[in-house]
């Protein structure tokens, strides 16, 4: 079995370790070396080829300020923002109680959120720059999990809690929860607030009279939008392809001591 594991665990330390590396370095090289236009000039470019080309998508690096349609009110902090999204967990506590192979007995208690709703604001949010007026709206459901938003709430509520008591009163929410343990609730809030500085990668392209920016798909180069700046970005993917190399590297090691210990000391039954 050492002999399993330890080569199980360097072909899988080497393959991590590779594949987020390069993965990583993609999205870095592709911001390091892409030239940020304005809202003017990538219009410019989206008007020209739509002569040609109807469904032409420009793949585009922009930053601008961000702004929706209408404020919205933001449930679990309670600001008008331009745009949220929210996660609201049921909390319990579940006990168990394993026995080894000696016969001991220990109880294991854990803590088990369950997702009871998961919201975003509806209304449609866009940038602009200094370039002009133009607006460019954000397909934020075409980017997935490649948006950043800014944290604004990770807090525990107690079920019987003020809070929770006026937050149900307004929103007529009815609060289920499971289990003989229960705790209470997490809620979990994440914003984009009117005026804030937004990054984007992504592909521009218009319908109608509109521009929008959503997820490269003609050529499935690196999307995000992000409330960072495009610096603290590459700082941080920069720490992410050390980690991936560092994790690989472990995995390895862990692998050849394990081969090493089957070898020189590991005698199968």
């Amino acid at each position: 079995m050492p002999l399993i594991i330890g080569i199980v665990l360097i072909l899988a330390g080497g393959a991590y370790g590779v594949i987020f590396f390069l993965r990583h370095g993609k999205r870095a090289m592709e911001m390091k070396y892409m030239r940020t236009s304005t809202i003017g000039e990538a219009a410019e470019i989206i008007d020209s080829m739509s002569e040609v080309d109807l469904t032409y998508r420009h793949y585009v690096e922009l930053k601008g300020v961000v702004q929706s349609e209408a404020m919205v009110l933001a449930p679990f902090t309670e600001r008008e923002v331009a745009y949220y999204e929210n996660r609201l967990s049921s909390v319990r506590q579940d006990s168990h109680v394993i026995t080894d192979d000696k016969g001991n007995r220990r109880t294991i208690t854990n803590k088990v959120e369950s997702l009871l709703s998961n919201e975003k604001s509806s209304v449609e949010i866009y940038i602009t720059d200094l370039s002009g007026p133009t607006r460019v709206y954000l397909d934020m459901n075409s980017f997935g999990n490649q948006v950043e938003l800014m944290p604004a709430c990770d807090r525990f509520e107690q079920e019987n809690s003020p809070w929770m008591r006026s937050f149900s009163a307004r929103t007529h929410f009815m609060f289920p929860h499971t289990g003989s343990h229960f705790l209470g609730y997490r809620l979990q809030e994440e914003i984009f607030a009117s005026n804030q500085p937004l990054y984007i990668l992504g592909e521009m392209y218009k319908q109608g009279d509109r521009y929008y920016i959503g997820r490269s798909v003609r050529d499935k180069k690196p999307s995000m939008v992000s409330y960072k700046s495009e610096d603290e970005i590459i700082s941080n993917v920069k720490n992410k392809r050390i980690l991936s190399i560092v994790i690989g590297i472990l995995g390895i090691l862990v692998g050849a001591a394990a081969i090493a210990y089957y070898f020189l000391g590991y005698t199968p039954k």
